[in-house]
């Protein structure tokens, strides 16, 4: 009788090749086996959709209001093989809106169905949690609200000011929910510096946008969207000074003394705040120029104060006026026969064509007028500063009184003259 031996059958292939089979089927059998048990699972952080595509709440002009992603645990059982392989992709979650009737918050109901296209034969949904979720439903408006600003804790040295503070934006537009957004009663923007050295020169702060209610209590500012959540505030700082008021005179008559004319000013000085860099600069204010042909007995002429841009009229001064009561001088009326061209352009003959310059008003001194003829008074055509041409012409005459002090005529006044190339011989006899 022959020997058994192992080792003989380890080495006999025909024998490994029934053992392997033998082994496939044993696994085979022990996997199905296992697979096709049925079991619990639970599909966790599912998302809930909140489309509002053609619902009722859209129909109603209504949005989710605030909303933050919510999510469903699903509960399915099934074969083993196919609820391990189950994800969040392979379920629809959706709202039903059937109860929202108008704005406000509600209780909605959320429905868990199996997605279009999965195998959904092998597993069956046991149930969910949440089965509702919380939601708020409101109109979206927005709403432009003027800025309201406040900068305190500015320190300000003596001879300086500070005015209006300027924000980079003046309006704030706030959008969101509709009943929160008609909460709002002012926006504002605040800063408190506490600073322990004063300030000289114009600067600018930061500040955080702050929407207030009626009562002054402050509203959270996450629940809208704002145009701007910080504002760059700008403080004026400027320098006071007081400066005085002038004006200059015009078409001054020779042997006339304008220190010896007097006349009274509404207001002599004039306060004023700007940057120091500018005020520095500034030593008067001119208001303008009078015209002596223009000054009469009790003449008055007045000044609109112009200041520029970035300059303050502290005092308010939006006109001055300047009186000339002009006592001790009075007024008469003379007919000035004595006329004389002078500066006469080259090469051109004038001939005056007016015998006299009647109704002439001359202002001087009472007791020179008593004294006075009208051959004292000379009609002066100067044609220096006028364009002329061939032919006749009203040109201006100047009314002087050359043997006379502070002395001068009201108005203006002209004659007729004629004008005339030089011929030849005029030419060369000059």
């Amino acid at each position: 009788m022959k020997k058994f031996s192992f080792k003989k059958i380890g080495n006999d292939d025909r024998f490994l090749k029934i053992l392997s089979v033998i082994c496939a089927v044993v696994l085979w059998l022990i996997v199905a086996v296992s697979l096709s048990d049925s079991i619990s699972h639970t599909v966790k952080d599912v998302p809930v959709s909140t489309n509002l595509d053609k619902s009722i709440v859209s129909q109603m002009g209504l949005e989710v209001i605030g909303y933050e992603e919510q999510t469903v645990d699903i509960y399915v059982e099934g074969s083993r093989y196919q609820v391990g392989a189950l994800t969040a992709d392979d379920f629809d979650i959706t709202c039903i809106y059937n109860d929202v009737t108008s704005a406000g918050t509600y209780t909605i109901p959320v429905s868990v169905q199996k997605k279009k296209g999965s195998n959904s034969s092998e597993y069956e949904i046991l149930g969910y949690s949440p089965q509702s979720i919380q939601m708020k439903f409101d109109r979206i408006i927005s709403q432009n609200f003027a800025l309201n600003t406040e900068v305190t804790g500015v320190e300000i040295p003596e001879g300086y000011i500070t005015r209006s503070f300027i924000p980079s934006v003046d309006t704030i537009t706030v959008t969101g929910s509709e009943n929160d957004v008609r909460r709002i009663s002012q926006v504002v923007v605040e800063a408190d510096l506490e600073e322990d050295e004063p300030r000289e020169e114009t600067f600018s702060v930061e500040a955080q946008v702050k929407l207030l209610d009626a009562a002054g209590t402050e509203i959270d500012p996450t629940l809208f969207e704002l145009s701007a959540e910080t504002v760059t505030v700008t403080v004026p700082v400027f320098k006071c000074k007081t400066i005085p008021l002038t004006f200059e005179f015009i078409n001054i008559p020779s042997g006339v003394n304008t220190y010896r004319i007097d006349y009274t000013m509404s207001e002599q000085n004039i306060e004023i705040a700007g940057p120091a860099e500018t005020i520095d600069g500034i030593k008067q204010l001119n208001l303008g120029y009078i015209d002596f042909k223009k000054i009469g007995i009790e003449s008055k002429f007045v000044f609109d104060v112009q200041l520029p841009s970035n300059i303050l009229n502290l005092g308010n001064v939006a006109k001055v006026s300047v009186d000339f009561p002009l006592e001790g001088y009075a007024a008469q009326t003379f007919t000035v026969s004595e006329i004389k061209v002078t500066d006469a352009p080259a090469y051109y003959k004038i001939d005056v064509l007016s015998a006299e310059v009647p109704g002439v008003k001359v202002i001087a001194p009472q007791t020179v007028l008593e004294l006075m003829e009208a051959s004292e008074l000379v009609a002066e055509v100067d044609l220096s500063k006028t364009d002329i041409a061939v032919g006749q012409m009203n040109v201006p005459v100047r009314i002087v009184a050359p043997n006379r002090r502070n002395v001068w005529a009201y108005g203006d006044y002209s004659v007729v003259v004629n004008i005339t190339l030089e011929t030849e011989e005029e030419a060369g006899g000059e």
